[in-house]
């Protein structure tokens, strides 16, 4: 059998993106300054208290992070470089040891005893009444499983305390390459050629996929569990695509819709073995998840972000407040923000995303029901209903980060959606797609390389010379 070197081309092409997205992880560029090279860090947001989570697994061996808070503002690096001796906000759920109540901690210190044992108006104050600091134990409030995952791969090369930032990071662009891969292999199964599948591969590198295979969020591990479930799913393997997006929910329960989209999609089409064993096992996994949750924080359902606690008797007004989000805008913007906000609508960061739902509505409107059809339609549309509700209702936004953080897991979806929208579009029309995804490239690639810097940013940030400046 004779050689052909045009075979490698595509796992040649793979190799260079990883190039690439490991370089673009390791650097920044400044404005007036140039690319300089940085080290991987969690910068802000979320980030460090999944670090503490991570460092807390493997060092401490337990899921408390008392201890661990203490540590960072005494000088630890538990939550990353940046953060040695900050007093960092508590994002947390307190256990009374005692009477098993919980709350919802949301400020930024302890409240302690004095010495002489009188109450210090800063003590620990759980469901309207004061407790002893010894007995309470403090978990984090984010699922636990994101941190887990990542001390599990990065366990076997026992890294010491002030390498785990460096190897997190490297893990999260093996993922973000993962997640390249899998977009490939799917586009391919729903009958791209090889070249239009290239296309949905480079819509997503190009995207803020890039900027989030650098960071220390969930979102990138959870869209490489999505597109496993995706893939099984349109494989006809209802189990095994149940158990991947209950990996999803395990790291983001917002995830749960997208199982409950495969399985309205499983029962228009009448195929009712298949929704049992995706629904079974989907059962199954949610109530697994329930059990850890009220073993590890007395509560089936960990409260969420975005819905304060009571304050305690006694408290002056304001101190468990969050910082405010989305307040005094109107109804379009509240609900539809996670789409066309500056600061982290999706259509604002990725544009080309507009066409990708015309293409998975496209899709469901098709006579025939062949499994090389999107299957995208039912989770697309829950998943969106979800954030334009929650919207509505609480003003979600997905916080302090850059861009369209809770969009992020869906991006190698449409990416192919757009590839296929482009792969079926006259050749004039294929001119505008092209600018269009040329516009979010240019967006994506440079936030990527500012990543550090555009917290809280508008989508047009990354393009000024201007440095915006991000809390730490």
């Amino acid at each position: 059998m004779s050689f052909k070197p045009h075979r490698l081309a595509i796992p040649t092409l793979f190799l260079l993106l990883l190039v690439m997205m490991w370089a673009v992880s390791r650097l920044e560029f400044v404005p007036h300054q140039g690319l300089e090279i940085v080290p991987a860090q969690a910068i802000s947001g979320d980030e460090p208290h999944y670090l503490m989570v991570i460092n807390s697994i493997l060092f401490d061996h337990d899921l408390e992070l008392k201890d661990d808070y203490k540590r960072v503002a005494a000088g630890s690096i538990d939550a990353g470089a940046l953060f040695r001796g900050v007093k960092i906000s508590h994002q947390s759920i307190l256990i009374d040891g005692v009477s098993g109540e919980h709350y919802r901690w949301l400020g930024p210190a302890f409240r302690w005893r004095n010495r002489d044992g009188s109450y210090h108006p800063w003590m620990i104050g759980i469901a309207y009444h004061l407790v002893p600091e010894a007995e309470v134990t403090e978990v984090s409030s984010h699922p636990v499983a994101f941190p887990a995952l990542m001390a599990a791969v990065i366990a076997p090369f026992r890294p010491q305390k002030d390498q785990v930032e460096s190897y997190c990071g490297i893990a999260m662009v093996l993922f973000g390459w993962l997640g390249v891969i899998l977009t490939y292999l799917i586009a391919l199964r729903v009958g791209l050629t090889r070249s239009y599948a290239m296309i949905a591969v480079a819509v997503l590198v190009c995207s803020p996929w890039l900027a989030y295979s650098r960071s220390f969020f969930s979102e990138v591990p959870i869209g490489v569990a999505l597109c496993l479930a995706l893939l099984l799913y349109i494989a006809e393997m209802p189990a095994l695509s149940a158990l991947a997006v209950a990996v999803a929910i395990f790291m983001k329960p917002l995830s749960l819709v997208i199982g409950l989209g495969f399985a309205v999609d499983l029962a228009l089409a009448r195929r009712w073995r298949s929704l049992a064993k995706f629904s079974i096992v989907l059962g199954i996994s949610i109530g697994c998840l329930m059990w850890f949750n009220y073993w590890l924080a007395k509560t089936a359902i960990l409260p969420p972000r975005h819905v304060p606690p009571p304050l305690p008797a006694g408290l002056p007004a304001g101190v468990a407040s969050e910082n405010p989000q989305l307040e005094n805008q109107g109804i379009l913007m509240s609900g539809l923000g996670n789409l066309i906000d500056f600061e982290f609508g999706l259509l604002t960061f990725a544009p080309w995303a507009l066409f990708a739902f015309w293409s998975i509505a496209r899709e469901r409107g098709r006579a025939d029901t062949s499994r090389d059809r999107l299957a995208m339609f039912f989770p697309v549309l829950l998943f969106f209903l979800q954030l334009t509700t929650a919207g509505l209702t609480y003003h979600l936004t997905p916080g302090y980060c850059y861009g369209p953080r809770y969009w992020v897991p869906l991006l190698p979806w449409l990416a192919i959606a757009f590839a296929r929208f482009f792969q079926t579009s006259a050749t004039w029309a294929r001119w505008s797609l092209a600018s269009v995804a040329l516009v979010g490239a240019l967006i994506s690639v440079s936030g990527a390389l500012r990543y550090p810097h555009l917290f809280g940013q508008t989508f047009y940030a990354s393009l000024s010379m201007h440095q915006a400046k991000t809390w730490r």
